[in-house]
């Protein structure tokens, strides 16, 4: 029976593209190892090194907005830490050393490989904005008279390379907005000064000069005539393998083959042209379980030698890779559910709380928001079939809880006063002033908690099938209980849990979708908000003097005695009462808790008026 363990279920408080519009799968699945291996080396080189570095900084967060600009699935959370990484190194200025003597206008690096990495966010923050802005600029003022940039004469390439025709091209995809993106007058001069001295550069044997120089012209007027022997340059570089090498005398590798595959596309080759077709195949062929390439170092001066870490360049050559394979196979149509769900594409946010990352998601503007907290070991897609019906009728922020979702997960103690502070820190991130706090079984005692510590900021609560009122309060079966999920099998307590909290009727994907994603939470998060659930400091009978609404499943809390000691908190609670639906309400029967929430959202006047 559902409810056979009432005591504890009290508190518990408890894309695919058409396939006639994908890449071959082959490709697909390429470019899926390949930016697994971003996110892991990109993860691993800032916890390491914490070097803001252009090999997987800057081509690591390029690679991955291009990919999700073509309709690819990226690790958000990550994409949003690289860019945020990024921001914070400022303008570029001082992030450099001095140029050589014998080239003292050599240009700083740095800036233009950073806002290469910001450049391509279709829909960056404010903070983003404003340090890309620096950072063009930091690379405008080492623009030489005649529109170029100076390389520096001894670097390691391909990264930092010493051709000036290379540079140049980099620095004005720089200086060249994505589609719709924000351009001015200064970035517009720059590059036509730089795209009139690459017009009339010689064509170089440098494979990565010849490849950017069609990219950056392409990517600075689509409609700019290139010269057919720029294409002829790239094809004859095509080696027997399928793939191309950064130099005559080298192995094919990914970091040539990327920007080749790159360059063919922007010069109106398709996915079915024979030597794209070569290059894919070279790349799938050659890619490493973990989603990396083989690469090889070049010597330079002063010793001459390859350099001993390969890391950087394997960094790069998976980026340049995977866009490679990216834009020169078709856009990611995409499915129903994308169009429809606008959780799915509202970007990452993250707040910190003691040195932590919190976790959030915020749709639409103002000041006032209904802010959705959900339930132990769920997250904030437990929310996702009211997004639709909330968006655009009033500001929706929604929480991974500390420890839960996309959220740092530190061993800690997860306590019901710790996830209020983190409420109110993603409130104070996002700019909310007054909230209307939902939250769902342990979300319950969260936003009654957050109201006690920030009672100024609350407009209204709703409770949904979480508990006002502690029914467990024997301290070992409150260890007994925290046990479950500290020790033994956590999956297996986990799904035994869970099931009891259906009703026959509640659909089998549904169910599936729940469990795992509850089998998925940190059994550490687990055990000690469990235990902290039934922490005697939270559980107090004080009066709830803003508006409560309260929404429970037939079960526990769907009884007179019940409603009565709610009322006795508010007596002018709203109680809703749903029939034939288990404790995951809102997603069992969205269109009628959706009823029930939107009515009571435009009694609080806070639902805009063309509801």
């Amino acid at each position: 029976m559902r409810y056979a363990i009432i005591p504890l279920l009290m508190l518990l408080l408890v894309n695919t593209a058409r396939a006639d519009d994908a890449p071959g799968a082959d490709v697909q699945t390429a470019i899926s190892r390949g930016l697994k291996f971003i996110v892991a080396d990109g993860l691993a080189w800032k916890k390491e090194r914490n070097c803001v570095s252009c090999h997987h900084a800057a081509l690591g967060a390029w690679a991955m907005h291009e990919a999700k600009a073509r309709g690819h699935a990226v690790d958000e959370a990550v994409l949003t830490e690289f860019t945020n990484w990024i921001a914070a190194g400022g303008d570029g200025k001082g992030r450099v050393q001095k140029p050589p003597p014998a080239a003292p206008k050599a240009m700083n690096m740095y800036a233009p490989f950073m806002a290469l990495g910001l450049a391509a966010d279709r829909q960056p923050s404010a903070e983003v904005a404003k340090t890309l802005a620096g950072l063009r600029n930091t690379s405008r003022g080492d623009q030489l008279d005649n529109g170029s940039w100076m390389a520096w004469p001894t670097t390691r390439p391909p990264i930092f390379d010493t051709s000036d025709v290379a540079m140049t091209a980099l620095a004005t995809i720089a200086q060249t907005p994505v589609p719709g993106g924000a351009d001015d007058a200064d970035m517009k001069a720059a590059r036509m000064k730089a795209l009139k001295w690459l017009d009339a550069a010689p064509i170089e044997n440098d494979l990565q000069a010849t490849a950017l120089r069609v990219i950056s012209s392409r990517r600075a007027d689509p409609k700019i005539a290139l010269s057919p022997k720029l294409l002829e340059r790239i094809l004859e570089r095509q080696k027997p393998d399928g793939g191309w090498a950064q130099a005559k005398d080298m192995a094919s590798d990914a970091h040539a083959t990327g920007q080749a595959l790159w360059a063919l596309a922007d010069s109106g080759r398709s996915a079915d042209d024979p030597a794209v077709k070569r290059g894919h195949a070279f790349l799938v062929k050659t890619q490493r379980p973990d989603g990396s390439w083989e690469m090889t170092s070049r010597p330079c001066p002063p010793s001459n030698k390859g350099a001993g870490n390969l890391q950087p360049i394997g960094g790069a050559g998976a980026a340049w890779g995977v866009m490679g394979l990216v834009r020169s196979s078709p856009v990611i149509a995409k499915t129903a559910a994308q169009d429809t769900d606008p959780l799915a594409t509202a970007p990452s946010r993250f707040a910190k709380l003691d040195g932590h990352k919190i976790h959030y998601k915020s749709l639409g503007e103002g000041k006032t928001a209904i802010v959705l907290v959900h339930g132990w070991s769920c997250d904030l897609t437990f929310w996702k079939e009211q997004v639709p019906a909330l968006a655009g009728k009033v500001r929706i922020v929604l929480i991974d809880l500390p420890g839960h979702g996309k959220s740092d997960k530190p061993k800690i103690d997860y306590t019901i006063d710790l996830f209020a502070r983190g409420v109110e820190a993603v409130l104070q991130d996002a700019g909310v002033e007054k909230a209307i706090l939902a939250g769902h079984s342990m979300g319950t005692p969260v936003v009654r908690q957050y109201y006690r510590l920030y009672p100024k900021k609350t407009q209204a609560l709703i409770a949904v099938d979480g508990a006002l009122k502690n029914f467990v309060k024997d301290p070992a079966v409150i260890e007994k209980i925290a046990k479950m999920y500290s020790e033994g099998d956590f999956k297996a307590n986990m799904a035994k849990f869970v099931e009891r909290m259906f009703t026959k009727e509640t659909p089998i994907a549904l169910k599936d979708r729940i469990r795992e994603r509850m089998q998925s939470a940190e059994p550490h998060v687990a055990a000690s908000a469990m235990k902290n659930m039934f922490d005697p400091k939270i559980w107090h009978e004080d009066k709830i003097a803003v508006p409560l609404q309260v929404i429970v499943a037939r079960g526990p809390f769907a009884n007179d005695e019940y409603k009565a000691y709610v009322q006795t908190l508010n007596p002018e609670t709203d109680w809703r009462l749903m029939s034939d639906v288990g404790h995951f309400l809102m997603l069992e029967n969205p269109r009628g808790f959706n009823e029930h929430l939107l009515a009571f959202l435009r009694k609080q006047g806070v639902l805009r008026s063309s509801d």
